[in-house]
């Protein structure tokens, strides 16, 4: 599934407070841990991350101090365990981990306690992990600990990820440029080249962008130059400022195709922020990309469904003033004739 439908299924699954224990596996950078913290954010529940695969035995039990009333030994949790619940413990890189952590690990996610440890009431245990299909350094997950949990599957996006990327304000230049080169929003490197695009690392990389860094670091040298290029053609895009402020009536509709995509990826992140900049975008693209329609109608369609999932209520007015938008109900009207549009 694709994380947006993982972030749906575990939505319910909080909401119905089923506590049986997740195995999520995909790709690496994927955005399983992203998903899991959005869920958290959205119920407020605690998500307690663990690096399973970097942990000894000792790390997760505790620290020994004696009880000598009882003349004991008793152990101390650590302080990623949840003190108290609802919670959500996050067992991440669980098959990377030693098999001796993977078997200590059986215990935290199908008796959620650890040692002497019990988790408290409502505790969601989760955990992650990578295919060996992924080239990761994995071990076998045993059948005991499979049959007694539920299994998804994360394949990246590019839609779910437009939707984080526009509501975390990723840079629009790397929207524009992964429209028009979807297949690179993760291509692991089967090279010599230690860095590639995932949607982990696009996002290092809009950190480096906005600093003014060279993003070949993180996303690799062939993807960087490709991106650089795009970075050049883009300089040449239409006056977007000038467009979401109503003015762009002798602004032309650009020939080229990667423009298009910039162009469409900008004027969708304008459109989100208010009616009024999307009625201006809308209207100059109708009248200026009448024979390329189909550009227009993903302006809108993205603007729609990105409102959907990140602000309702305001997909709630956009809607509502649709219907009082005559270049729209226009434009509407004919793609329905032809079988498209919303």
């Amino acid at each position: 599934m694709t994380p947006l439908e993982l972030k749906d299924e575990l939505i319910k699954i909080v909401e119905n407070k089923i506590l049986d224990s997740v195995l999520i596996m995909g790709e690496s950078g994927v955005g399983k841990t992203a998903v899991i913290k959005a869920v958290g954010t959205q119920f407020d529940l605690p998500v307690h991350v663990v690096q399973w695969g970097q942990l000894a035995p000792t790390d997760a039990r505790g620290v020994p101090v004696p009880n000598h009333e009882l003349k004991v030994t008793e152990f101390y949790p650590p302080t990623f365990w949840p003190k108290k619940g609802p919670a959500i413990v996050f067992l991440d890189e669980y098959n990377m981990a030693a098999t001796t952590m993977m078997a200590l690990g059986q215990q935290v996610i199908l008796e959620k306690r650890f040692g002497d440890y019990e988790f408290p009431p409502e505790t969601f245990v989760w955990a992650a992990g990578n295919r060996k299909t992924d080239l990761a350094a994995v071990n076998t997950i045993p059948g005991p600990m499979q049959n007694r949990v539920a299994h998804y599957t994360v394949l990246h996006d590019l839609w779910a990820w437009k939707v984080w990327a526009y509501q975390y304000g990723i840079d629009t230049r790397i929207i524009g440029f992964l429209e028009s080169r979807s297949e690179l929003l993760h291509k692991p490197s089967h090279g010599d080249d230690m860095a590639w695009p995932s949607p982990r690392t696009w996002e290092m990389a809009d950190r480096r962008l906005k600093a003014k860094m060279s993003v070949a670091p993180v996303i690799g040298q062939d993807v960087s130059d490709e991106f650089e290029a795009h970075l050049l053609l883009r300089a040449h895009i239409p006056n977007v400022d000038l467009i979401e402020k109503g003015g762009g009536q002798n602004i032309a509709f650009p020939e080229e195709p990667s423009l298009k995509y910039a162009l469409i990826a900008e004027m969708t992140h304008r459109s989100l922020q208010s009616w009024g900049q999307f009625t201006n975008c809308a209207r100059w693209a109708i009248a200026k990309a009448a024979k390329e329609p189909d550009w227009v109608a993903a302006m809108v369609q993205d603007t729609v469904r990105l409102l959907a999932v990140n602000d309702p209520r305001k997909r709630r007015e956009y809607l509502g003033n649709l219907m009082n938008f005559p270049d729209i109900r226009k434009f509407a009207s004919g793609q329905a004739a032809e079988g498209g549009l919303i």
